[in-house]
């Protein structure tokens, strides 16, 4: 499990911020496979991490962890 402040960091920041962390050149291995590890974490339970967030208004995991192509399909069939 991940501490919730760190969840709430990670999935607070926007699809670029995630995006430019990953394309980091000083982000090492072990802090890319993290990455991954934290939002298959949420992908898996996302109704916790929303639930157990601090956040004021806190994302959905499913949602704030989509790709463009799917988000842009969900919100055309809303």
């Amino acid at each position: 499990m991940f501490p919730q402040g760190l969840i709430d960091q990670w999935l607070s920041k926007s699809r670029e911020g995630r995006r430019s962390v990953r394309e980091d050149p000083k982000a090492t291995s072990a802090i890319l496979e993290n990455i991954n590890r934290l939002e298959e974490y949420c992908r898996r339970r996302p109704y916790d991490v929303y639930c157990a967030s601090t956040l004021q208004n806190p994302p959905f995991a499913l949602h704030a962890l989509e790709c463009e192509a799917a988000e842009q399909q969900r919100l055309a069939r809303s």
